[in-house]
């Protein structure tokens, strides 16, 4: 998809970069130019604000979540989209401010400019937008994942996603009230991350998911396999969503995803099982569970962490009251080694194959 010298956009649309994170942004910049890429950074990634800034004149409290207005986040995404010699744009974002940013994007510059676009969690939203607007498939997956090195300290904290109060997909909140560690190390398999990447984006091949299907990337970062189905054996149809939580905000807008003989995709970084129940049950009553080919169901590992790996089951035996098709891989979520989903493409997953990848029809 990329060649040596080409120009890639580093985006933030939803919160701002949270300190736990602020480090791995130049290093993956440095690690990125050392590919031979040319990364033109956004200005809107830092926080504008302190989280403890404090003043009747200045901004709200909370004020520190954002990098800048949701204008002005979609003015940099727009530049990346309009620039000619910008290949590809990674959003490096998560949090809930992504959709505010909808709203002032010039949807006939960027259908006039297809690129590869990704980002993960909150940017669901933008991805449910991008693929209703532009009928091209839309990458999840989040690009700072390959910030840090091995053993330097940076990223290897033990958490993952957006981090801080405000950020996330529904707050970190252990059954007895306390605030709990993040699942997901930056550590373990990292440079299976970084060499997936490289054999996906820097490989040569021409299909590119810029392309209008049915040209579909390929590579180890868009395969997984490591996926078990735990009703039915089959299921095939285009993905669609990604985060639980953020897919939803999109419903009843014109960029919800077509939920008819497609495979939902949904997975969650720091929902409790409260959240997920209802969340889950919204798609029920929106008729998803009736409509839709099958579910791949991701990580959730906040709910994992605090009530075991068979908990997401457990939830949606008692909500989803259909015989749908439900298949689990570990591979696609908040981790830092998730592999990459194509959203908007064709997939057929299948008990007996080892491998699910977009299919080129």
């Amino acid at each position: 998809m990329l060649t040596p010298g080409a120009r890639i956009a580093l985006v933030n649309s939803s919160n701002a970069c949270p300190p736990h994170e602020q480090a791995l942004v130049p290093e993956l910049v440095r690690y990125l130019e050392g590919l031979g890429l040319t990364v033109d950074l956004s200005p809107f990634v830092m926080p504008r604000y302190a989280a403890d800034f404090r003043s009747e004149e200045g901004p709200r409290p909370w004020d520190w979540a954002h990098a800048g207005s949701d204008r002005e986040r979609a003015s940099a995404l727009m530049r990346a989209f309009a620039d000619p010699g910008i290949k590809a744009v990674f959003d490096i974002s998560g949090g809930d401010l992504a959709n505010g940013v909808l709203h002032h994007l010039d949807w006939d510059v960027i259908r006039a400019n297809p690129k590869p676009y990704a980002g993960y969690s909150d940017l669901s939203t933008h991805l449910g937008a991008f693929l209703a607007e532009t009928g091209r498939p839309q990458i999840y997956w989040r690009i700072l994942s390959l910030g840090g090195t091995p053993g330097s300290g940076i990223g290897d904290g033990g958490t993952s996603s957006h981090g801080g109060s405000g950020s996330g997909d529904g707050g970190t909140s252990s059954p007895d009230g306390s605030r709990s560690r993040r699942v997901g190390s930056w550590g373990a398999g990292y440079g299976d991350a970084r060499t997936r990447f490289e054999q996906t984006f820097l490989n040569g091949d021409s299909h590119s998911p810029a392309d209008c299907v049915p040209k579909v990337p390929t590579g180890p970062l868009f395969e997984l396999d490591d996926v078990h189905f735990i009703r039915g054996s089959s299921m095939s149809g285009p993905l669609v969503g990604g985060n639980l939580r953020c897919t939803l905000k999109l419903a009843g807008t014109r960029w919800f995803p077509e939920l008819d003989g497609a495979i939902l995709a949904i997975e969650s970084e720091s929902n409790p099982a409260p959240l997920i129940t209802t969340l889950l049950t919204q798609y029920r009553d929106l008729g998803a569970f009736e409509r839709c080919a099958g579910l791949l169901i991701g990580q959730h590992n906040h709910l994992t962490a605090h009530y075991g790996p068979h908990a997401i089951e457990q939830i949606l035996d008692s909500i989803v009251d259909t015989d749908i098709p439900v298949a689990r891989t570990e591979q696609f979520g908040h981790r830092h080694d998730s592999r990459a989903l194509l959203i908007g493409a064709n997939y057929e997953l299948d008990a007996r194959s080892a491998v699910a990848a977009p299919t080129r029809t």
